[in-house]
């Protein structure tokens, strides 16, 4: 989640440097594409970044490679959507990536994943327990564990964040927890 504007001069850097790490992948490695908009729809780099990507999705030697990421509703439908008969397709290899790929995230668990949930708070996953403590009443267990509520507070109050959460990361090796991450899948409708 994003809050205020970003000014345009922000948005090269980030493609730009998306592009160049692609090359750096190793097999076993997730590529988080946060805010894929910023990467896909690049006007400069977008269809180059969605064709490395293919290469790192399609080519044996390169993975097993995950590249999940976010991307608003806006901007899903503005890189798929067929352009008409006169106007230029910008977007032919980011809509042949996406199509058939993308699917929707729950705002809230539903009654069977906060079950899940708190099976896994059960079992001793204390971040589970405690996200539950805050969040069982709406279920945005997802939004409690990604520090969403803490960055909002911090936006309204003019807190800078700070800690793992402030930078935005975009490539790493694979290291998420089996628990954290069979809980938030659990929250996933498609």
């Amino acid at each position: 989640m994003t809050f205020g504007r970003r000014s345009p001069a922000s948005t090269p850097p980030r493609a730009e440097a998306a592009l160049a790490g692609l090359d750096r992948v190793a097999p076993r490695t997730v590529v988080w594409l946060n805010e894929a908009q910023h990467h896909l729809g690049h006007p400069q780099t977008g269809e180059r970044i969605a064709a490395a990507l293919h290469t790192l999705l399609t080519h044996a030697h390169h993975g097993p490679v995950l590249v999940p990421g976010t991307l608003w509703p806006e901007y899903a439908d503005s890189c798929t959507v067929l352009p008409g008969s006169q106007e230029p397709d910008l977007h032919s290899r980011v809509r042949e990536l996406l199509t058939g790929r993308t699917f929707t995230v729950s705002d809230a668990f539903d009654e069977e994943a906060l079950h899940a949930a708190y099976d896994l708070a059960r079992g001793g996953d204390r971040f589970m327990a405690d996200a539950l403590t805050r969040a069982h009443a709406h279920g945005r267990v997802t939004q409690d564990l990604a520090g969403a509520p803490e960055l909002l507070r911090r936006y309204e109050h003019g807190t800078p964040p700070v800690g793992p959460g402030a930078a935005r990361m975009w490539c790493w090796p694979t290291a998420a927890t089996t628990t954290t991450s069979t809980a938030a899948s659990s929250g996933i409708s498609v």
